[in-house]
């Protein structure tokens, strides 16, 4: 994909009022988890990051699915009826013998 078809496609997604995050965060260099260690402040931890030069083996398809709000994964239908859950009792906290 050329840098100049990959920056109209950003800058279509942006224009478009469809900016589905508020941040994405994405590396041009190759993401492993001793990099990320040494980059990524605490209060972005656990945040995912497109690896884009993995990404671009997989058309991109990482980046522009966050682009573009679509799920990657298609889920199966959670169950139409969920069990009624039971409630347990707590005793209140005492030092006193019982």
């Amino acid at each position: 994909m050329s840098e100049e078809l990959f920056s109209l496609s950003f800058s279509l997604e942006l224009g478009s009022g469809c900016f589905p995050c508020c941040l994405i965060f994405v590396s041009f260099s190759s993401v492993t988890q001793d990099v990320l260690s040494k980059i990524v402040p605490l209060d972005f931890a656990g945040r995912e990051i497109v690896d884009l030069k993995n990404d671009e083996n997989n058309a991109f398809q990482n980046l522009f699915s966050k682009l573009t709000d679509t799920k990657i994964y298609n889920f199966s239908e959670v169950a139409e009826n969920t069990p009624i859950l039971e409630k347990g009792e707590i005793k209140p906290f005492t030092l006193k013998d019982r």
